[in-house]
């Protein structure tokens, strides 16, 4: 099994440990949807196109400094809709998210870079073939105040898994619009 990739998203969280006591802070949670377009290559140089639809759900920490911020985020997919060219029946179980962000505040306005791992459960390429996968991420996206206490959300993000003992790659890019409520 290839090593998740846990060493930026455990950074932010060792920084924010030592973050002065100043700083502004604030946790959310958030419900989302993505559309996701997806590549699948095999070690013999197949590519099968699919796409995903998910409900995701989402909390996370933000630790401010002035105009800017990092911080943590974990998220995970309620409900999925995964289909291939090439596979029917496919359906994945869950899309399991951990990130670090770094971002800026350009007023109502709040722009930010993500990475971290990312999981998959359940059939990418069909039976017979591991039923999970792991790799990284990375994400970029904006988000839009409401309020103090909500905001909505839309990023870009990009997954990429090995499984079968690095036989196969699964990409996916997708793109996700959310609800977030501050507290």
């Amino acid at each position: 099994m290839a090593r998740i990739p846990l060493a930026i998203p455990a950074s932010f969280l060792a920084l924010a440990a030592a973050t002065p006591a100043h700083a502004q802070q604030n946790f959310y949670l958030g419900l989302g949807v993505e559309h996701g377009w997806t590549e699948m290559d095999d070690a013999v140089g197949g590519k099968y196109d699919g796409d995903l639809t998910a409900l995701d759900v989402l909390g996370g920490a933000r630790f401010w400094q002035d105009n800017y911020f990092f911080g943590a985020e974990v998220e995970t997919t309620l409900a999925t809709d995964y289909n291939t060219d090439s596979f029917t029946g496919d359906d994945l179980d869950h899309v399991t998210r951990l990130r670090g962000l770094f971002g800026y505040d350009f007023g109502d306005i709040t722009g930010f870079v993500a990475a971290g791992g990312t999981w998959v459960n359940g059939p990418l390429a069909g039976p017979g073939l591991d039923d999970s996968a792991d790799g990284w991420n990375l994400g970029i996206g904006g988000e839009y105040d409401i309020n103090d206490m909500f905001s909505v959300r839309l990023e870009a993000i990009h997954d990429h898994t090995d499984f079968e003992n690095g036989s196969y790659e699964w990409h996916n890019t997708s793109i996700r619009a959310a609800a977030i409520v501050r507290f």
